[in-house]
């Protein structure tokens, strides 16, 4: 990962964030991924995409937007 840059990444993280989602784990991918955008999708647990099903759909959606990965227009 810290070596393909020409891939653009993203990791979604929720508050709190334990595990590998700890703010220490979320710190360290950010430094040693090449080309990562970390984004907050608001509060969640276990089960984040039940907690936060439109902002990790908006968070996804605007990555695809930013990096020319979509072929038409994605709405959310």
């Amino acid at each position: 990962m810290a070596e393909s840059a020409e891939v653009p990444k993203l990791l979604m993280r929720v508050e709190p964030g334990v595990g590998l989602g700890s703010p220490e784990v979320i710190a360290w991918a950010a430094k040693t991924f090449a080309a990562v955008e970390v984004e907050s999708v608001g509060p969640g647990a276990h089960h984040s995409p039940e907690d936060q099903p439109d902002a990790i759909g908006q968070a996804v959606a605007s990555w695809l937007r930013r990096h020319a990965l979509v072929a038409r227009p994605v709405t959310v």
